[in-house]
């Protein structure tokens, strides 16, 4: 992961049909460890992703369809 992942940060899928929320916010992150908190924006549900998930940027042709790419807004 070579960006920093920050509470407040929302991401949004990487799959054309996500298998779990098709975005996510986080709302907390202790440096160190391998797992962030997450929210569903839409309905609200916690989650806990990998932060080997989170992107920072789009995926490029086939190389990746998992995880979750940073949004701007």
């Amino acid at each position: 992961m070579a960006h920093t992942v920050t509470p407040g940060d929302t991401y949004r899928s990487n799959r054309p049909t996500p298998y779990g929320p098709a975005r996510i916010r986080i709302t907390e992150h202790t440096p160190g460890t391998v797992l962030a908190n997450a929210v569903d924006p839409d309905t609200g549900a916690p989650c806990t992703v990998l932060l080997a998930d989170l992107h920072d940027t789009p995926p490029t042709g086939d190389a990746r369809h998992d995880g979750y790419t940073l949004t701007t807004t």
